[in-house]
């Protein structure tokens, strides 16, 4: 577990206990899975694929950091967790799975984003559009490191 993470499971442990929550700290990161998908044309391709039942917000419905439980394509579907989450400062969504169903959610993303030019893009370019909507992700902002201190953000913070 790297240096952040750990900061973090602490911290949250602390407050859970200092805030008297009654509440269960657990790592769950072989539990879950995430794919990003952002950008304009993020909300149309969605909603080429997945079903959402009538007791949970649609994608159209969807607020800014709010999330859906749905379903690939039908009622029987692989179950998901959609939030309209992100940090490239465009439209976009994270898609949460069980780590079994990733691959099969990932193709049917990249066949429904096929006719809209949907094409996978990593965490550099991610980092790239973060960094120009000017959002702040504290795991690598805050840290000393060549990332801020060669384009001069790093006066962002003094």
């Amino acid at each position: 577990m790297d240096m952040w993470r750990r900061v973090w499971w602490r911290m949250a442990k602390r407050n859970c206990k200092e805030k008297n929550f009654n509440a269960i700290v657990k790592n769950s990161t072989d539990q879950i899975s995430n794919v990003s998908l952002q950008g304009p044309k993020s909300r149309e391709i969605l909603k080429k694929i997945i079903f959402t039942p009538p007791t949970q917000p649609s994608i159209d419905e969807l607020g800014w950091f709010r999330f859906t439980i749905c379903r690939i394509e039908e009622l029987q579907g692989i179950p998901l967790i959609v939030s309209r989450t992100g940090y490239t400062g465009e439209l976009g969504y994270e898609i949460w799975c069980h780590p079994k169903h990733a691959p099969e959610v990932w193709d049917k993303l990249m066949e429904a984003g096929k006719d809209d030019g949907l094409i996978p893009a990593g965490f550099a370019a991610l980092d790239k559009l973060r960094i120009e909507a000017g959002l702040i992700l504290l795991a690598l902002s805050l840290m000393e490191s060549k990332i801020l201190l060669k384009p001069g953000l790093v006066l962002l913070f003094h």
